[in-house]
């Protein structure tokens, strides 16, 4: 698709230095044209509220919907190759595609293509997919479980995940430089007298904290 990009001034020291002219034309291929799409959607995709506990469900967000369409797209492609149209999908794929997606998100009233597209159409644009996100905002269920492992294993899921990292973290600095200070003769005892020398008790104290607190985290 060619893009025309206007310079008013007629020859600016921009335009040379990128070696344009004025009112010259620039070609992008449709594959540049879906990645810059991508890149667009991910600046205006708003982050997320910071929450104290992981919440029970995750909106998926309208970029992986995107993502979805480009690899779609693709596929028509390489299954029909007479497909003409660059920027839409057929719309079997399309119902395929939603219909396994809320499938997977166990979504109680499933997906009906006919509520968001004409019947009588053959094929589905990126507008119809933007449709589908915009009216049924899916949403990713997650189990108690799920909910453990992502406050232990993701730090920016949630306050209370990012607490529980630093947690962890503190341990392990303060497991190894038990370690280290029960190794030096100022920090060792000999009891009995000319018995091997052995860490002050705090430090085994502190170890078996550290290894409670590991054998939780894991």
């Amino acid at each position: 698709m060619p893009m025309k990009i206007a310079d008013a001034g007629g020859g600016t020291p921009r335009s040379a230095a990128l070696g344009l002219r004025a009112h010259s034309n620039v070609v992008i291929s449709p594959a540049e044209l879906r990645a810059a799409n991508v890149r667009m959607l991910s600046y205006m995709e708003k982050p997320r509220g910071r929450v104290f506990l992981m919440p029970t469900e995750i909106p998926v967000d309208l970029i992986q919907i995107r993502i979805l369409f480009n690899r779609l797209v693709e596929q028509c492609k390489q299954e029909e190759p007479n497909f003409h149209d660059q920027d839409c999908v057929s719309i079997d794929s399309y119902e395929r595609c939603f219909q396994r997606l809320f499938h997977l998100l166990d979504d109680p009233d499933g997906f009906d293509a006919a509520h968001y597209k004409d019947p009588r159409s053959t094929t589905a644009s990126w507008g119809d997919f933007y449709r589908v996100h915009d009216q049924k905002k899916p949403k990713i269920q997650l189990s108690i479980c799920e909910r453990i492992w992502f406050t232990f294993d993701g730090s920016e899921s949630s306050i209370l995940a990012q607490i529980v990292s630093a947690v962890v973290l503190g341990t392990i600095i303060l497991s190894s430089a038990s370690f280290i200070l029960g190794t030096l003769p100022s920090c060792q005892r000999q009891d009995p007298p000319r018995s091997a020398p052995e860490p002050v008790p705090a430090f085994n104290t502190i170890e078996s904290v550290c290894l409670i607190l590991f054998t939780l985290e894991y």
